[in-house]
């Protein structure tokens, strides 16, 4: 294919070829008068004598046709010439930018992953990590690349001499930016060190700035309009196939931030030689709309958004506040399609249509996600779900973050719904998050199973409907529901709670009608799990039932060296599980870990199970629980009961009869009640048979200790009943294998 250049200078070369004809054709006539014709024959050769005599002035017309074809071939010649400039230009800055990736082509993308905290207690992850790396994306067929320096073709030499200048003034700026940045002086993004940079700035006198190129690298020239910067900055995207690095300094700007694609905002101020618990407690001090480090982005009134991500592959906002408006319904932070995207240390605040949303975002790949690092939810709203964060068929983490007074019907603070691959929460801190709504049931024990599918009222912190999540190392205090788990609830989901050393997975405080800490609601097509590894469950309350844990339906509750220690379930209804609850097909298993000094206001002081089975493996203690009501088992609580709607689903997959209690070298002791069974109560409570139960105890001896009504002389450590037939009692000390039908 031919360049503009040659198709330029061919057409040059008609003109001249043709030009020479048209004036050869009209010297000829000339040339014979003045040779051989009338001027020879009268001895008066001049040029004069022959023009004269051709009174139709042919030869003349054809000179001035002939110097017009020779003027427009010089015309032609030159735009080729400036055309193989142009195209000189474009690959020089191809091979400019080639030479650059080339020696970054082990740098990774901005996208980021902080590292969980591991380890021995008061180790802090203080590293950003980098998970992809970089494509070199250079497009060269962009026709108008170089338009904006086209002003004046006459002046090719010029402008090449001064885009030569410019190139070598950014090269020195990026020179000295990635300096400062070795000395710690501000923040870049890993993998932006040598991305072209431009400056955002309020009351500034606006720069006559004709070349926005100059704008590029320049601080002295920064923009003073939040749209035209990132116009400006989406343009250098398009051009020159480079991320760009929009640099913020604070201040208040009033306006919607559309991001585009592989844009990066970024507070001007951001510290660099920190932890990414330094900077999110540098956050946290810009309380103060005034304060000199703090960028704000304030929502306008007419829009419903304070930062909308555009469709992208690569997006970051650093170290920003964004505010809503009061009264208006606007969310924080909108993404939607966006491959990766990082959220640094930003905080969002006073949101009623959530602080962020996140849909359809991050791909089952490496370094293909939304995070969120070292971020701030604080006092946000939702009429539906997520109040803090509402995320929908996405991969997203939340690391080193705060989510504070927010609020939604369910999700309070996060809400994650349809999530394929696990939603991540890492060294995180949830409190005072709520999940309120008018439509308690009456009566949470007998709700059939699909009023849960679409309850409000559940995850006071966090909310996972049909989808995974993971919290690890993080915090979750004070929170609420108004139906169950004030702290978790997994709604037909999987959520994994773990800790990897004391003090670092808590969930304490929090206040539910059922499962005052975490609630699993699984139905016969739609299981839920809860899995809880070395976390720690204390000073929960229940209304209802379930003071720290509560399952319900098809769902699997797993305690592995978890501590479960001083909650309640005590309310004006009855008060079962002190500790945990399940019921209707539930089942509970219990590896190592400890129960401990929960009480319940009716049975089941530590551990309530009512249609549902009991696992209870390793070193596990249950001791100094509490049931003060007359049904028993202060320290465990394992019966069947009638249950219609239960009954409904037998055979369907997912629930299987009989149920089980399998207790092998747990220690059941020193639990204190007023019906019979101080350590265990099994069986069922009226006078015929309900669902069947098959029961194993390995070591019934080892439930000692335990204390019941002395008055009615009732057993103190085991009682196991049904249809009012007394079973077993403490009077056993070998092996128990009972199937109760």
């Amino acid at each position: 294919m031919k360049s503009a250049g040659s198709s330029y200078r061919e057409w040059s070369r008609r003109f001249f070829g043709l030009a020479l004809v048209v004036i050869a054709v009209a010297s000829g006539p000339l040339i014979y008068c003045l040779m051989w014709g009338e001027a020879a024959a009268s001895g008066e050769a001049t040029m004069g004598y022959c023009l004269e005599s051709h009174p139709a002035q042919f030869p003349v017309t054809l000179f001035i046709a002939g110097f017009v074809l020779l003027l427009g071939g010089m015309i032609l010649r030159i735009q080729g010439d400036q055309a193989d400039e142009k195209e000189e230009r474009k690959r020089r800055k191809v091979d400019r930018a080639a030479e650059r990736m080339a020696g970054r082509m082990s740098v990774t993308t901005p996208t980021l992953r902080a590292r969980s905290g591991r380890g021995e207690a008061g180790e802090v992850p203080d590293e950003i990590e980098l998970d992809e790396e970089l494509d070199l994306g250079l497009d060269t067929d962009d026709e108008d690349d170089d338009e904006e320096y086209d002003e004046d073709p006459n002046s090719v030499m010029a402008f090449l001499q001064e885009q030569q200048e410019f190139e070598e003034r950014g090269d020195s700026e990026r020179r000295r930016r990635e300096q400062a940045v070795q000395e710690g002086k501000y923040y870049v993004p890993p993998g932006l060190e040598g991305a072209p940079v431009l400056y955002l700035e309020t009351n500034v006198e606006p720069a006559a700035v004709v070349d926005g190129s100059r704008r590029i690298d320049n601080p002295n020239l920064p923009h003073d309009d939040l749209k035209e910067v990132l116009e400006h900055a989406s343009r250098i995207v398009i051009k020159e196939s480079t991320p760009v690095v929009v640099r913020v300094k604070p201040g208040i700007y009033q306006g919607a931030v559309e991001i585009p694609d592989r844009v990066t905002v970024i507070n001007h101020r951001m510290p660099t030689a920190a932890t990414v618990d330094q900077r999110l407690a540098w956050l946290r001090e810009q309380d103060d709309v005034d304060h000199p480090d703090r960028v704000t982005f304030l929502a306008p009134s007419d829009s419903d958004f304070g930062v909308r991500m555009a469709p992208g592959q690569k997006q970051g906002l650093f170290g920003c506040y964004v505010v809503g408006r009061q009264g208006v319904e606007q969310t924080g932070l909108q993404a939607k399609h966006n491959a990766a995207l990082a959220v640094v240390h930003c905080a969002f605040e006073s949101f009623s249509d959530s602080g962020s949303v996140v849909v359809d975002c991050g791909e089952d790949l490496p370094g293909r996600r939304v995070q969120f690092v070292g971020c701030l939810w604080r006092s946000n709203s939702s009429r539906t779900t997520g109040g803090g964060l509402r995320i929908e068929n996405s991969v997203v983490s939340v690391e080193a973050s705060i989510f504070d007074s927010n609020r939604a019907p369910s999700g309070g603070g996060i809400a994650a719904l349809r999530t394929e691959k696990p939603l991540t929460v890492v060294r995180s801190f949830l409190h005072r998050n709520r999940a309120l709504t008018d439509k308690s049931p009456t009566d949470i024990e007998t709700m059939p199973l699909k009023k849960w599918q679409k309850s409000e009222g559940v995850g006071g912190a966090i909310m996972v409907r049909d989808g995974l999540a993971r919290v690890v190392d993080s915090i979750l205090e004070g929170n609420d529901a108004a139906v169950g788990g004030g702290a978790i609830a997994a709604v037909a989901g999987r959520v994994v709670v773990k800790s990897s050393g004391e003090g670092r997975g808590v969930c304490k405080g929090n206040r539910a009608d059922a499962g005052g800490g975490i609630i699993a609601v699984g139905w016969f097509e739609a299981p839920a799990m809860i899995r809880a590894m070395g976390a720690e469950l204390r000073q929960n309350l229940a209304k209802s039932v379930g003071g720290a844990v509560a399952g319900v339906g098809n769902a699997v509750l797993r305690f592995e060296n978890a501590k479960i220690e001083t909650n309640r379930a005590d309310g004006k209804q009855r008060g079962l599980g002190g500790g945990l609850v399940a019921w209707r097909g539930a089942g509970v298993q219990l590896i190592d870990g400890e129960v401990f000094a929960n009480e319940a206001g009716d049975g089941g002081g530590g551990v309530a199970i009512i249609n549902g089975s009991l696992k209870i493996t390793g070193h596990c203690t249950i001791r100094n629980n509490r049931a003060d009501g007359t049904i028993g088992g202060s320290g465990v609580l394992v019966v069947t009961a009638a249950d219609r709607d239960l009954a409904g689903v037998i055979g369907q997959k997912g629930f299987t009869l009989p149920f089980k209690l399998k207790i092998e070298e747990a220690r059941i002791r020193s639990n204190i009640g007023g019906g019979p069974g101080g350590g265990l109560r099994a069986g069922n409570l009226v006078d015929g048979t309900t669902f069947p139960l098959a029961i194993k105890i390995a070591r019934p001896q080892w439930i000692n200790l335990n204390e019941a009504d002395v008055e009615r002389r009732l057993a103190q450590n085991v009682w196991i009943e049904w249809a009012e037939e007394l079973k077993v009692n403490d009077d056993t000390r070998s092996q128990v294998k009972l199937a109760l039908k």
